[in-house]
């Protein structure tokens, strides 16, 4: 009986740290949308979040869209957390700096996985800033 309810529990364990980190696939593919916002006359461009500021190369990274395919099965769609308290990021802003949020995402660590090799370093810093907004 005790090996089958550590059975369980190994198996239960499993299944759940299956599920967190979602997207791992290397293959590059951007997931953000093309740039609707406007180009200014010094090549920044406006009207989208996240959005750089380099002439022909603005890209928009919906960060939302980043977060679902990578983030919500641990942290959750509102953001509450689904590992524990530690896995709540409603107001994550308010608890770190903007380096330790990138540095948690790209490296992970205390039970979340590094997205360094699945996320690009701008997929990453869209989305420490969207997170670090969270106050």
């Amino acid at each position: 009986m005790r090996h089958i309810k550590l059975g369980v529990l190994l198996l239960a364990f499993g299944i759940m740290i299956s599920g967190c980190g979602g997207n791992n696939d290397d293959s590059g593919t951007n997931t953000g949308t093309p740039n609707t916002g406007t180009t200014t006359e010094d090549g920044a461009t406006t009207g989208n979040a996240g959005t750089t500021g380099n002439a022909g190369t603005a890209t928009t990274l919906n960060v939302e869209e980043i977060y679902k395919a990578n983030c919500v099965s641990c942290h959750a769609v509102d953001l509450k957390g689904n590992m524990g308290p530690n896995s709540n990021l409603q107001q994550v802003g308010a608890r770190r700096t903007l380096e330790e949020i990138k540095n948690q995402i790209a490296n992970g660590g205390n039970g979340m996985m590094a997205f360094k090799g699945t996320l690009s370093d701008e997929e990453i810093n869209a989305l420490s800033e969207w997170l670090y907004a969270k106050k």
